[in-house]
């Protein structure tokens, strides 16, 4: 009964990996282009000694510090593309073993493993191993960080491996600083103040000396991907950034649930401050590190729980600790049974959508970023740029350009003067891609609109069918040469490779007899 949530998982994720790989004629794949990235990253690490993506070219497209250099293991052999899934898949199964450690200090011991597999699909650790992003080592940092502050908190001491979790949890993710300033809180209160304090003197040092390493290596502070992702700044609108999180609770409803759980939490502290100064200040850190998350952090949709999930794991899990006793009297009540219905079904809708997102995700990536990879290092075999630099640069010994700036600095501030300024930047993707030589430009319409394709020549455009939720940017491509010599000269490999295509896949060729309809004139079609 206790490896029910284990089994589940299992299942879940077998019957996905199956499904895709039938559909995607036998090609594994991620669910996401972003893994690649991390792979790409890690080969060039351990085999040129360059933190980037692009040999003597270095970038730091990752959000973690510590995942790339775990998949170091198996470089440069065929084994190396299926780490990322090995590790998640893992790390999702201890993630499932310890949810039901936690759960047992909610509810009685044989509820738990039912309660912890309410957690797995909540929580989307399925779809999240087909990432074969390090979410699913956050999540299991994570629920060990609440067993551990549920033992403290219970007058026992910190447990030895908490120190290595409250350590290592902000090297998997930057957010994870959240659960181990919580923690080390929690353990100074508990009278552990020189450790924790020592602790969390040797995280900002783990921290700074990464973000030294990448100003010496001459880049930002942050990573990339965390500018670009995360900060948003470059809208230079202060109120647009506060607010922005707010769209999330129309297509978010485990936000819904995490923001209720807040308010609840804010409310018990001030009425608790006086008479239980523990519970009170437990309630505190709840509503704190929410508030804290939701300007600073990342949400995401309906279909695809990723960013929010490890903290969600860890307010829910704490808060049913916290107020087990009060949880337990709300089904007595009809007003109180609706309410858990409630929030036991918006909590667990994105993970239940995502039977049905997992596969379109999977699909959409064979057809669109496999099929751009294919093109780039079997057909041109020449330098592209693409807004998606995972898969098209992942084993590429050609230049991969990243228009979108993940992983090319110089790219991401073009990019956002353009956006701000762009009368001062009409041709910045032109010069950009003819200053690194990118035979082929492959990008998104909706992320790069006509005025940011200005100079270029359109040569075509790749489609997929059936349209619809992925974790694509867009359901078309569209493709673009730095000037009509290029266009001429790369034509017979686009016509080859187009004949190669698979069923849901289609390429639209573009030459001065069928022109590339505007963006205007696509939307109205």
């Amino acid at each position: 009964m206790r490896r029910v949530p284990l089994v589940v998982l299992t299942v879940l994720t077998v019957l996905h990996l199956g499904l895709a790989l039938h559909a995607n004629d036998g090609h594994f794949v991620y669910a996401l282009d972003d893994p690649y990235i991390h792979l790409d990253l890690a080969d060039q690490l351990f085999r040129t000694g360059v933190y980037g993506v692009n040999p003597h070219e270095v970038a730091s497209p990752s959000s973690s510090i510590l995942w790339p250099f775990l998949l170091g293991i198996g470089v440069g052999t065929r084994v190396h593309l299926f780490v990322p899934f090995v590790l998640a898949f893992a790390a999702a199964c201890a993630a499932a073993e310890l949810l039901v450690r936690a759960c047992d200090r909610i509810v009685p011991r044989a509820r738990s493993p039912l309660l912890a597999t309410y957690f797995v699909v909540a929580l989307n650790l399925p779809m999240l191993v087909l990432t074969g992003m390090e979410q699913t080592l956050q999540i299991a940092l994570t629920v060990a960080a609440v067993i551990a502050f549920v033992r403290v908190h219970e007058g026992k001491a910190p447990p030895r491996w908490s120190w290595a979790v409250i350590f290592f949890a902000p090297l998997v993710r930057y957010e994870c600083v959240l659960v181990s300033g919580a923690l080390l809180l929690a353990f100074a209160r508990r009278g552990h103040f020189r450790r924790a304090f020592a602790t969390g003197v040797a995280i900002v040092a783990a921290l700074g000396a990464f973000s030294v390493y990448l100003v010496s290596l001459g880049l930002d502070v942050l990573p990339s991907s965390t500018i670009v992702k995360k900060l948003q700044f470059e809208t230079g609108a202060y109120w647009d950034f506060l607010v922005k999180p707010l769209r999330y609770l129309f297509v978010n409803p485990l936000l819904v649930v995490l923001l209720g759980v807040a308010a609840v939490a804010a409310w018990r502290a001030v009425r608790e401050r006086a008479r239980d100064a523990s519970a009170a200040w437990i309630d505190a850190t709840l509503a704190g590190m929410l508030v804290v998350y939701f300007f600073v952090g990342r949400f995401g949709a309906l279909q695809f729980i990723r960013y929010e999930a490890f903290l969600a794991a860890f307010l829910l899990l704490v808060a049913g600790w916290a107020w087990r006793e009060s949880l337990a009297s709300l089904p007595e009540t009809r007003p109180g049974r609706i309410v858990l219905l409630l929030a036991a079904v918006m909590a667990v809708a994105p993970g239940a959508w995502n039977t049905r997102f997992a596969q379109g995700s999977l699909r959409a990536i064979y057809l669109q970023q496999f099929q751009m990879s294919r093109l780039a290092k079997d057909y041109l075999r020449a330098n592209v740029a693409v807004h998606d630099i995972g898969l098209v640069g992942y084993r590429n010994p050609n230049e991969v350009l990243d228009v979108f700036g993940l992983a090319d600095r110089n790219a991401r501030e073009l990019r956002f003067a353009a956006e701000r300024h762009p009368a001062e930047h009409p041709h910045w993707m032109a010069d950009l891609v003819r200053a690194h030589g990118s035979k082929l430009v492959m990008v998104y319409r909706s992320w790069f609109p006509d005025v940011d394709r200005v100079g270029l020549v359109p040569v075509g455009e790749l489609w997929r069918s059936p349209p619809g939720m992925t974790t694509l940017g867009d359901d078309s491509v569209i493709f673009l040469a730095p000037d009509a010599a290029t266009a001429d000269e790369i034509r017979p490999a686009l016509d080859a490779w187009a004949k190669t295509l698979p069923r849901g896949a289609r390429f639209d060729a573009y030459d001065a007899a069928h022109p590339a309809p505007a963006d205007a004139a696509l939307a109205v079609r």
